[in-house]
């Protein structure tokens, strides 16, 4: 190599540094000019809870980097303070945040340097930081909800439907746009309530403020999107999953909330009447076999499988979950969560499972022929498998895993308990009040309960039935909380000897009725004449 060409190599840094320095020269004479502030983020100590307030998909689309923190001012770098898009994007942080943003002028090598930076100062647990959400103590019930809405500026509306969410105990907020106003409904114990009705002109900030929290795209309006954040609310953990769906009038936004409730929930608390107890503590003394919960969407199901999980945890015991997604975190429980747009399935995270010497397995849904295979074969070989299925009743969950392609002798031999169960609400225990019943009320009630058995069946009707008036503590409705209403299914040889044969759900069902078996609706039956609920609530979970 020449020594001009050494020269030429030694000498490029000096040349680069020269051209940086004319290049900052320029912009901070462009700063005086039009009277903002300057900043060089070439060696500026960027501070990671200072970087964290934008996101970082904002932070490399606008080329944008938040550099200083002062109480409650954001100063942010930019590299052009008229542009408009930067206007816009200072606007949809000032309705997200808490912050207000001014910005400063950086040179392009500044503002590159700041961006590259941000990888390197922001580790992971920063990037996912959790938003403070200022709750409102004050709200207990809807109707304090629907006042402070009325009165609370819209930058606090996220904040106060989040509070009244909470408080309320509801499982799900739905908040959708329509022609000229936005609907905000909770669903209290199962059913859809309307809570209040906004101004079109809140939509903007509201849908904006779940998507930053949610770590969503706030851009993307065309497209469904699913994310998640999660609150502390009287020092328990809430995780919220948020689903953005795009409609006529705008994204609808539905935010489902968990609770810490189901972590520590006990089996007898679910609502299983003794006898049923019983026999799925029977099964679950077993060394292997299948036990199956069926129901729809909403049913309650895996609030049970996590009551029988916590049954079974123990030290000598390794118990391993698959689950979409996990919904609660158990302690001395490994949980595994599928992710599809990675390939790791129910199947093929199954088969991994597998490997990893477990006692109980925990597969939150069975889809398809390969996860009921593998889950029936896991049965027959030493496992006590958990899972669910979408069936009407229990014995509907036989022919739905031989539509799978699961072959009947495997399935007869694998399952040791099916469960089916709806959720009911219970009456509310403030506002209860007795009540006489009409002769057709008592016909019902005798009609639902001839059937069963002798031995389980009350000798008389009471005199007075119970229902809930309607008080500020249910949110007039009558009712507070849910429980559930089961029939237990049990495979017995005579089962067993059904399934081979290939039988019909009516056969299985027969069989089941005349040794003992209780439907959910007689079920529900004696939680009527128990005073937990009322014949109405039974009726709509198990004809709907």
């Amino acid at each position: 190599m020449s020594d001009q060409s050494n020269l030429k190599k030694s000498s490029y840094p000096f040349w680069q540094d020269i051209k940086r320095q004319e290049e900052e020269e320029f912009v901070i004479k462009q700063a005086r000019l039009l009277g903002v502030d300057y900043i060089n983020l070439t060696g500026y100590p960027l501070e990671p809870e200072v970087l964290s307030i934008v996101p970082e998909e904002l932070i490399k689309k606008y080329q944008v980097v938040p550099y200083k923190k002062e109480g409650k001012l954001v100063k942010l770098a930019v590299a052009d303070t008229k542009d408009k898009k930067i206007a816009e994007l200072i606007k949809l942080l000032e309705s997200t945040t808490k912050y207000r943003f001014e910005p400063a002028l950086s040179s392009k090598s500044s503002l590159l340097y700041g961006i590259k930076s941000y990888d390197l100062v922001v580790p992971h647990e920063e990037k996912v930081v959790e938003e403070k959400i200022s709750f409102e103590e004050k709200i207990k019930h809807l109707v304090d909800l629907k006042e402070a809405i009325a009165k609370v500026p819209t930058t606090k509306l996220v904040d106060t439907i989040l509070s009244g969410g909470l408080a309320t105990r509801c499982s799900d907020i739905h908040i959708e746009p329509r022609e000229n106003d936005i609907k905000i409904r909770y669903r209290l114990d199962g059913v859809l309530h309307d809570v209040a009705n906004l101004s079109k002109t809140a939509f903007k900030p509201i849908i904006a403020r779940i998507k930053f929290l949610s770590k969503l795209k706030l851009d993307i309006t065309r497209s469904p999107q699913d994310g998640k954040f999660f609150v502390y609310y009287k020092n328990q953990r809430v995780d919220i999953r948020t689903s953005v769906l795009p409609t006529m009038h705008g994204e609808t936004i539905v935010m489902r909330l968990f609770g810490a409730e189901a972590v520590s929930l006990k089996l007898d608390s679910l609502g299983l009447l003794s006898d049923d107890l019983k026999s799925l503590s029977e099964a679950l003394k077993k060394t292997h076999g299948m036990v199956l919960i069926t129901g729809p969407t909403g049913s309650g199901k895996t609030t049970s499988l996590y009551a029988i999980l916590n049954k079974l945890s123990r030290p000598e015991i390794k118990i391993i979950t698959l689950e979409d997604p996990v919904e609660y975190h158990l302690e001395d429980i490994t949980q595994s969560q599928v992710d599809p747009d990675t390939g790791y399935t129910f199947a093929s995270g199954l088969r991994s499972i597998l490997r990893q010497d477990p006692d109980v397995v925990m597969i939150g849904e069975i889809r398809d022929f390969e996860t009921a295979e593998m889950a029936t074969n896991a049965a027959l070989t030493g496992h006590i498998v958990l899972s669910t299925l979408h069936t009407n009743d229990a014995a509907g969950a036989i022919p739905r895993l031989v539509d799978l392609g699961v072959k009947p002798f495997l399935i007869a031999h694998a399952i040791n308990l099916i469960i089916a169960q709806r959720l009911v609400r219970k009456i509310c225990s403030t506002c209860q009040e007795k009540f006489r019943p009409s002769e057709f009320y008592l016909k019902m009630i005798n009609k639902m309960i001839e059937k069963i058995p002798a031995d389980r069946k009350p000798k008389k009707l009471p005199q007075f039935f119970y229902r809930g008036k309607g008080c500020l503590t249910c949110n007039k409705t009558g009712y507070k909380d849910r429980l559930g209403i089961f029939e237990i299914f049990k495979v017995d040889e005579d089962i067993e000897n059904l399934i081979l044969s290939g039988s019909t759900i009516s056969a299985f069902k027969k069989e089941a009725l005349k040794k003992g078996m209780i439907t959910m609706e007689q079920d529900g039956a004696l939680k009527v004449i128990d005073g937990i609920t009322t014949l109405e609530e039974v009726q709509r979970v198990t004809r709907e």
